[in-house]
């Protein structure tokens, strides 16, 4: 009699499947941060794989192995989706902080110099005040160095961009209805050019982030 732990079932081991990418995707949610739901990894690896189909449907047109269009997929549009995504997210969080932190402090110093009547020198309250003020100040001053709501508003425009384009060559729409080689010169090309202006969206980043460590290490 054959032992059924050797050999499961077929829906077991679809069962196992199923699991095994739930966890796989909610570890790439946590990890990604709060602010990227669960939903929109899901899509991204959805579409990855509708991709991934119509490549190796087609690989005697493309020239690609089933190796190479699986390592094309991760490589050019899942990964890289996925990251803009969090980086997205991180963005506009920074942004909302310190749009809050500028807006909540302005407030503050008005009603502690409004209630306090004439703010004494060396006292307590103006000390509070020169403190909120001053953070105030450095918070307007990092969201203008930093730029994260700039930043945020072109990586989620990359993203909405590239996720359509993935749908459409999945569907074999738009601009993808000829042959699947003749789609996917189409899509890699389309797929270049959206990282060439995330490269540019990460250079703002890098560039902002060199001038903090040139000034940090001017000071010392």
């Amino acid at each position: 009699m054959t032992n059924p732990t050797e050999n499961p079932a077929p829906n077991q081991l679809s069962w196992l499947a199923k699991r095994y990418k739930n966890l796989r995707l909610r570890l790439i949610s946590l990890r990604s941060g709060l602010g990227v739901q669960l939903y929109e990894i899901e899509e991204i690896e959805d579409i990855g794989g509708y991709i991934l189909n119509r490549l190796e449907g087609s690989t005697t047109e493309t020239h690609l192995s089933p190796e190479q269009a699986r390592d094309w997929v991760k490589g050019r549009f899942t990964r890289p989706l996925c990251t803009w995504l969090r980086k997205t997210s991180q963005n506009v969080r920074s942004y909302a902080l310190l749009t809050l932190i500028v807006i909540a402090g302005g407030f503050a110093t008005s009603g502690i110099a409004v209630s306090a009547g004439k703010v004494a020198k060396h006292s307590n309250t103006s000390w509070i005040v020169f403190s909120i003020g001053l953070i105030v100040a450095l918070s307007g001053g990092l969201s203008q160095i930093f730029r994260p709501g700039q930043r945020a508003a072109k990586r989620g425009a990359l993203v909405a961009e590239l996720r359509d384009e993935g749908w459409d060559f999945a569907n074999s729409a738009g601009a993808y209805t000829g042959t699947t080689a003749e789609s996917f010169k189409v899509f890699a090309g389309k797929v270049t050019e959206i990282h060439r202006r995330a490269a540019e969206v990460s250079a703002i980043e890098s560039e902002t982030k060199g001038a903090s460590g040139r000034a940090k290490r001017a000071g010392h």
